[in-house]
């Protein structure tokens, strides 16, 4: 699902463009691909139904037969529980399994990066986090995102792993999250060194 949402931003952003032709042109081209790609997999792997369209059906027409939404959905609010009860500082970097009781099970987490760290950094953890995605989001240059395929990859890689993150992945899992954000940044400072000196 971050995949698909990630490809309709940039396909969106992109057919606004002078260079909507070439955007286009990718668009239909990746559609016969994974229509093609569909197919072939389908009939390799035969099975009754698809998996994914039959979890998301179940999910939207009868979510309390699905297990996983269930869980997730009990997740969240316990990790908005949490927040409650410690708004300020949170319960400390894995404290939130500790408060479900889940110490047998170290490795759970909320499954969504936002509440995972107001649960267990609190406010002032969620106003650190909010300024450094704030200073990724700023440092992507949106105007002339089109002239440059590798920022464009770095960019659809970022809302891809944060659109992840959002539904799984503990903090220090998503690492593509980090790594994508330090290069966005990378680029920008790396620009501003050469421009500085380009004007000297």
């Amino acid at each position: 699902m971050g995949f698909l949402l990630t490809l309709m931003a940039l396909y969106s952003y992109g057919l606004q463009t002078v260079d909507r032709k070439m955007y286009l042109s990718h668009l239909l081209r990746l559609t016969f691909v994974c229509v093609l790609s569909y197919w072939l997999l389908k009939w390799l792997f035969s099975v009754d139904t698809n998996n994914f369209v039959s979890r998301a059906y179940v999910a939207i027409a009868t979510p309390g037969l699905d297990d996983s939404v269930n869980l997730r959905l009990g997740y969240y609010k316990s990790a908005i529980e949490v927040f409650l009860r410690h708004p300020w500082v949170g319960v400390g970097f894995g404290g939130w399994v500790n408060f479900y009781d889940m110490g047998g099970l170290p490795w759970q987490h909320p499954h969504n990066i936002v509440l995972e760290v107001l649960s267990e950094t609190g406010i002032i953890g969620g106003v650190l986090a909010s300024w450094f995605a704030f200073t990724v989001l700023k440092a992507i240059r949106y105007r002339d995102l089109y002239h440059f395929p590798l920022e464009i990859a770095s960019a659809c890689l970022f809302l891809f792993s944060l659109l992840n993150a959002l539904k799984s992945g503990d903090i220090n899992d998503n690492v593509l999250l980090f790594v994508m954000a330090g290069i966005i940044l990378g680029v920008q400072v790396n620009l501003r060194k050469f421009y500085s000196v380009k004007k000297v």
